[in-house]
């Protein structure tokens, strides 16, 4: 499974973990969604979602666009 961790500026942690992908169908652009479930300080008891759509810009990149919610 794909899992990470995203980090405040004060430090608290927000865990993550990938939950799909595919291709939205109003915009043809590829899709991953996640789910947000915990961490440490304000994030001990977070929920929630994001999409994220992306598409690549060559060289090197990827821009991506996102709407979700979290709770914490």
């Amino acid at each position: 499974p794909i899992v990470g961790v995203g980090k405040a500026a004060n430090g608290d942690l927000l865990n993550y973990s990938f939950a799909g992908a595919g291709a939205d169908a109003a915009t043809g652009l590829p899709y991953q969604d996640y789910k947000f479930s915990g961490g440490t300080g304000r994030f001990a008891n977070a929920s929630g979602s994001v999409r994220l759509l992306y598409s690549v810009n060559e060289p090197t990149y990827y821009e991506y666009t996102g709407t979700g919610s979290i709770t914490y």
